[in-house]
């Protein structure tokens, strides 16, 4: 009674094939409870892995290895309208570019808004494989799971409403990390004041990359 009991609520059948005997059932019965732990067990860490990837915290992983990608940081990534990012990242993954669409990971220092879920989870943004990273530019560590080795192209976008100082001396601390971590890299760092491009040349960064509102 109690084989059939295990068979029947575990939902795996009888099949043509039957144990006859006690010991036979009595291991099938073990070989199903332990079945039943394990895909529960791995259940749980594909869930997991599901909801660190929603909240930013996972890695980056491309289609093509053999292809480089787009880097997005600084502070316009998570300040003012999400319009305005949804139109820079329309333009930057349109379908006119063939075969040269890249791949593009945005990265914040704070978890995405629903908002940005929603957006990242549309049909176009999937099929470009934007991927956005809850971590911070100047760690390494972080930097890594974005596969700092294999971007191709960094934007280092500002926040329009931030106080121009603050936030400009910030993007130029990112984007000097980013530019220490790959200096093969391609830049283009948004300041608010044209005046605040000598700071980022005085941090290494070349004063053909930076450009001024």
């Amino acid at each position: 009674l109690c084989y059939y009991t295990v068979v029947t609520i575990s939902t795996v059948g009888y099949g043509d094939f039957a144990p006859a005997t006690v010991l036979g059932r009595l291991f099938v019965i073990i070989v199903i409870l332990g079945g039943v732990c394990f895909f529960s067990m791995e259940t749980g860490k594909i869930v997991q892995i599901i909801r660190r990837s929603a909240e930013g915290k996972g890695r980056f992983t491309p289609r093509d290895n053999t292809k480089g990608h787009v880097l997005v940081i600084g502070g316009g990534i998570t300040t003012g309208p999400l319009s305005v990012i949804e139109s820079f990242l329309k333009s930057l993954t349109d379908a006119s570019h063939g075969d040269e669409v890249p791949e593009v990971v945005l990265m914040a220092s704070k978890s995405p808004g629903e908002e940005m879920v929603n957006l990242l989870q549309q049909r176009w943004a999937t099929r470009a494989n934007i991927k956005y990273l809850w971590g911070n530019p100047t760690s390494p560590q972080d930097l890594e799971r974005a596969r700092i080795a294999n971007v191709e192209f960094c934007f280092v976008l500002a926040d329009v409403n931030a106080v121009a100082f603050q936030e400009d001396l910030q993007n130029i601390v990112r984007a000097a990390s980013v530019y220490r971590q790959r200096q093969q890299i391609q830049m283009l760092v948004m300041m608010l004041e044209g005046k605040h491009i000598r700071f980022a040349v005085q941090a290494g960064i070349p004063e053909p990359m930076c450009a001024g509102l």
